[in-house]
């Protein structure tokens, strides 16, 4: 079941990312400070590659 969260979690995070293009490009608040839409987009990408990391970490454990 982890094993699928990590890839649903994976690919909605790829939408969202793909969202950030086509919406508003101002910078972003978050915990007071703004943040640039591309140092978000850096951030999401590494927990994009972390979940699919993951994903593929437990098919292989799994599949031995």
């Amino acid at each position: 079941m982890k094993k699928y969260l990590s890839l649903v979690v994976g690919i909605i995070g790829i939408g969202y990312l793909i969202n950030t293009f086509f919406g508003n490009q101002s910078p972003i608040v978050k915990f007071g400070f703004e943040i640039n839409i591309w140092i978000q987009r850096l951030f999401f990408v590494i927990c994009i590659l972390g979940f699919f990391s993951l994903y593929y970490s437990e098919k292989k454990r799994i599949e031995k």
